[in-house]
């Protein structure tokens, strides 16, 4: 169900489950997976309750970094707790999960951003040493967080030369690329 994105199905079939008692190799995909559906459906409180029970029963740091993203952006976006949003993605950082961090590390400079707390937005980003960025979707995003702050500033150049560099990297998607290129034409367009 979830594979095909029938989250009306999965809820409705699983809600009363008690995944407490499933066997406990299961229960964080299974509190994820549930969470996920509730997300979907724009039910944050149900989302959040799951995904909090996710982030206990999950042991693998690539799971509990999607796990803590996920419950950051229901925070954030469903029940509109800045605060415990970036509670939330900043435990992704106690994870190896470098991909995982730099989304936590994205997300918490746009809550920042949005309330013109640049500087504070800046150093979550320099919380991820860019030298290990090395996938290019990945160092993409982070180059264009950083453009967006300061851009944000008024530091168009400073904005323009990062999203140039995110330009040139390998590896990323075209829809992120042509993102990055229209971000740049619109900020290229006011310093001309």
């Amino acid at each position: 169900m979830a594979a095909n994105r029938q989250w009306q199905e999965l809820i409705a079939k699983f809600k009363d489950e008690d995944i407490d008692g499933w066997p406990e190799d299961i229960k964080g995909d299974a509190f994820h997976l549930r969470g996920g559906a509730y997300y979907s459906l724009k039910d944050g409180e149900n989302a959040e309750a799951d995904l909090r029970k996710a982030c206990e029963y999950l042991y693998e740091d690539n799971s509990i970094g999607l796990a803590l993203n996920a419950l950051g952006d229901t925070y954030r976006l469903l029940l509109k707790d800045d605060a415990q949003a970036i509670d939330a993605y900043r435990r992704v950082y106690k994870t190896t999960a470098l991909y995982k961090q730099c989304q936590a590390a994205i997300s918490i400079a746009g809550i920042f951003r949005r309330q013109g707390k640049l500087d504070e937005a800046l150093q979550e980003l320099n919380k991820i040493g860019m030298n290990k960025v090395q996938a290019g979707y990945w160092r993409a995003a982070m180059l264009a967080a950083y453009a967006d702050v300061l851009a944000k500033q008024g530091k168009k150049a400073e904005a323009i030369a990062k999203y140039s560099e995110a330009l040139q990297l390998q590896g990323i998607h075209p829809a992120q690329k042509a993102a990055h290129e229209k971000e740049l034409k619109e900020l290229r367009g006011d310093v001309e």
